[in-house]
């Protein structure tokens, strides 16, 4: 589940080849995982105990490494009780459950300092039906530039439209109440980013936290803060 959040924000092919893939954080007490392609930034904590961790160590797994490893665990029943075993050794990981063994190799370098990505200070707090917010983006995405994805959000007091338009396409618009009260504003983000988030999110309603135009916004699952997701907006 922590690997479907983040992989959707890792970069494909990109030159920084750090951003291809999944940065995670062990230590005795959890698993952090993040990933990031410099538009939007993923990140899944795991609040556990884990044997056999001393201090705190870092790797950052390949895009195509993570994907398997989700298919490994895919092909596990369940109800085996089957625990996920790992081990890290100089450029390679490796994963054992049941009678089947991954491999993988790590991608070498340095990966950005991700928490200064996380915004602060982001304090007006919306929250949205999932299911409702995703189908609105989806059909307003289809009047938007093929390039930019650009959807904008107009907040007023109760209510908040998303609209986009383009040349090929034409325009479109929606509206959605909401619990808001502030002041007027505008901000634009990628709709597919936005979209690819609340596929991963498995709660009834979804947080969007704003500070205004300029500042990323923040998303996360309701009662859930051990999962973030951090979208760039587009200049109106």
């Amino acid at each position: 589940k922590s690997i479907s959040k983040v992989i959707v924000a890792a970069a494909v092919d990109d030159t920084r080849y750090t951003l291809n893939g999944i940065f995670t954080v062990l230590s005795a007490d959890s698993i952090i995982m993040v990933a990031t392609d410099a538009h939007r930034l993923a990140l899944s904590e795991i609040k556990d105990k884990l044997k056999n961790v001393d201090g705190e160590t870092n790797f950052i797994i390949p895009r195509k490494g993570a994907q398997e490893i989700m298919n490994l665990l895919k092909e596990v029943d369940s109800k085996e009780g089957s625990k996920l075993l790992f081990k890290a050794e100089q450029n390679n990981i490796f994963f054992r459950i049941g009678d089947k063994l991954l491999v993988s190799r790590v991608i070498e370098g340095k990966y950005p300092q991700y928490e200064k990505v996380i915004p602060k200070g982001n304090d007006i707090e919306m929250i949205f039906n999932k299911e409702a917010l995703k189908q609105v983006l989806n059909r307003i995405d289809l009047v938007a530039s093929e390039k930019s994805h650009a959807v904008i959000f107009s907040f007023d007091k109760s209510h908040v439209k998303m609209y986009s338009s383009s040349p090929e396409f034409g325009e479109g618009e929606e509206k959605l109440e909401i619990n808001y009260g502030g002041e007027e504003f505008k901000i634009a983000f990628n709709a597919r980013y936005l979209i690819d988030f609340l596929s991963s999110a498995n709660t009834e309603n979804v947080i969007m936290k704003l500070k205004d135009s300029n500042t990323a916004g923040m998303l996360r699952e309701e009662k859930n803060e051990d999962y973030i997701y951090i979208v760039s907006p587009i200049k109106l």
